[in-house]
């Protein structure tokens, strides 16, 4: 489990909701088959046949320089440190 995403500072609740949507992540990544309704069915290959929808932020996101490309890095050293 990956607990050096919850800061000291969660709360009991927020850990516990955490390591409960771990737990459910894991649980529905590892299953390898998927029992969907007759009635889901026809609704999920409807959703499947329609058009792709554009998504203004990822329009964006693709847009930008990735992060590990060199002149971002060496631009994000340049950047003073806040204090944490």
């Amino acid at each position: 489990m990956n607990h050096k995403r919850i800061s000291i500072h969660a709360s009991l609740g927020d850990f516990t909701r955490c390591e409960s949507l771990e737990a459910t992540e894991m649980e529905v990544l590892n299953r390898s088959v998927v029992t969907i309704s007759a009635r889901n069915w026809v609704a999920f290959e409807a959703w499947l046949d329609r058009p792709a929808e554009t998504v203004p932020a990822l329009v964006e996101l693709a847009q930008r320089r990735p992060s590990w490309e060199a002149e971002t890095v060496e631009a994000l050293a340049l950047l003073p440190r806040t204090a944490s």
